[in-house]
């Protein structure tokens, strides 16, 4: 038996995609959950979606679990990675205690890398959960989907957004998931708090920006790419744009809205590299190996 810990979110995903392939459950969405080791004591695997070494707390279930000779898996998938590259406290605990698991997996090369720098040996293998969607004909019309959400407006690059808005007022930016507050006196914008119907969103746009300051990998660049949209995003991904400044999206907008041809390269890219197909085998003879 497997047994997952992490967020509803993914815990849900991972087993919606694995259950008719291996006995698989959520052991816990809660690391200060007081049945923790009870509710894992059928188990012979346990997979962190997302690290839990990153706090004391976390440390404690990662020790509990093995005395109890389970094996240990731990998928980093973004803010974890942050706390364990830049925080003191969380590194020395990741440092001193990353033999306690027996496999590290991590969503990208990018992440590999990042987890390098503090001694971490982590192999790519991303999460066979992403949506992926049909390559489409770009949208008539210059119009471009924003990743802001009110709660991370700095971390997502706000100042920067705001200078594009403002530098192409014939063009139709659609953000989300925003309330507004911030746009309600720009006639080019349009905010959604929630959007039920992302691939109609995708289908409707020419352009996804996405300007974070650290990121894991995350899905909107994926399903984006998936349709054939481009994207400019503020790292390192195969067939987008990399700008982490107004002046360099500015620069590089015009070009990516008057393109007459979808982008058939990062639409191939994504197909192939996030199936859910190949992505389930991997994990599953991970599994196996342990």
């Amino acid at each position: 038996m497997i047994g997952v810990i992490g967020s509803q979110h993914f815990s849900n995903n991972l087993i919606q995609e694995l259950k008719s392939c291996i006995d698989i459950k959520i052991v816990t969405t809660n690391l200060k959950d007081p049945q923790l080791s009870q509710k894992a004591e059928d188990c012979e695997i346990i997979h962190y979606i997302f690290s839990p070494l990153v706090t004391l707390g976390g440390l404690r279930t990662v020790k509990a679990l093995k005395k109890m000779k389970k094996k240990i898996i731990v998928h980093w998938i973004g803010t974890d990675i942050l706390n364990a590259t830049t925080k003191f406290k969380s590194r020395f605990i990741v440092k001193r205690y990353k033999g306690l698991v027996d496999a590290h997996l991590t969503h990208s090369s990018r992440m590999v890398k990042e987890l390098g720098t503090i001694g971490i040996s982590c192999r790519e293998l991303p999460l066979p959960n992403f949506g992926l969607y049909e390559l489409q004909e770009l949208s008539p019309g210059k119009k471009v989907l924003v990743y802001l959400p009110d709660s991370a407006e700095d971390f997502f690059g706000k100042s920067i957004i705001d200078k594009v808005i403002d530098s192409f007022p014939d063009v139709h930016f659609m953000i989300l998931p925003n309330s507004g507050n911030s746009y309600s006196d720009r006639p080019n914008v349009t905010c959604m708090s929630w959007a039920k119907d992302m691939e109609k969103i995708y289908l409707d746009t020419r352009v996804f920006i996405r300007l974070p300051a650290h990121d894991g990998l995350p899905s909107s660049v994926i399903e984006a790419l998936s349709m054939g949209r481009y994207v400019i995003y503020s790292h390192d991904f195969p067939h987008c744009e990399r700008a982490d400044s107004a002046e360099e999206v500015i620069m590089k907008l015009p070009k990516l809205l008057g393109s007459s041809f979808t982008n058939i390269e990062g639409s191939k890219y994504v197909h192939s590299k996030y199936d859910k197909n190949k992505l389930k085998s991997q994990l599953i003879e991970l599994y196996r190996s342990l």
